[in-house]
């Protein structure tokens, strides 16, 4: 029998089993206390229902580029848009095409951006004058 044999108190050596017994039951002790130094973060009653956030709504000025399918899409390049996008330029979808039918490459324009979960439309399109829209990208 080696030192490192684990011994029984009868003086038998024990089993793999034994020895994760004891270890299991060492693991179902509860957790010491926190530190009151360190912060710890706090469940919020949206973590129930997942991450999805809410619907949202953005008013978002830009410059369209590209109109494409009578209105089906157009490529804006716009403004940053708080605590959501940075300036950019990227295609957009209206739930319905005679929102985008009448612009024209060149335009200013703001519009309301619907975001829900993973599905996005632009409504409430305006016409802004040129001096409006200020986006910093390398197409101008």
């Amino acid at each position: 029998m080696s030192l490192f044999s684990p011994i029984s108190q009868t003086g038998r050596p024990l089993g793999i089993a034994a020895i994760a017994a004891t270890l299991l039951i060492g693991c179902g002790r509860p957790p010491e206390p926190a530190d009151p130094e360190i912060p710890v973060p706090k469940a919020t009653e949206d973590a129930s229902a997942g991450s999805e956030m809410p619907p949202m709504v953005y008013r978002v000025r830009g410059t369209v580029r590209k109109v494409t399918d009578g209105g089906a899409m157009a490529v804006i390049d716009h403004e940053e848009i708080p605590d959501y996008m940075e300036a950019m330029s990227m295609p957009f979808y209206p739930k319905d095409p005679a929102v985008f039918a009448d612009l024209e490459p060149g335009q200013n324009i703001e519009f309301d951006l619907h975001v829900d979960g993973d599905k996005t439309w632009v409504e409430n399109v305006s016409e802004l004058p040129k001096s409006a829209v200020q986006i910093a990208t390398e197409e101008q």
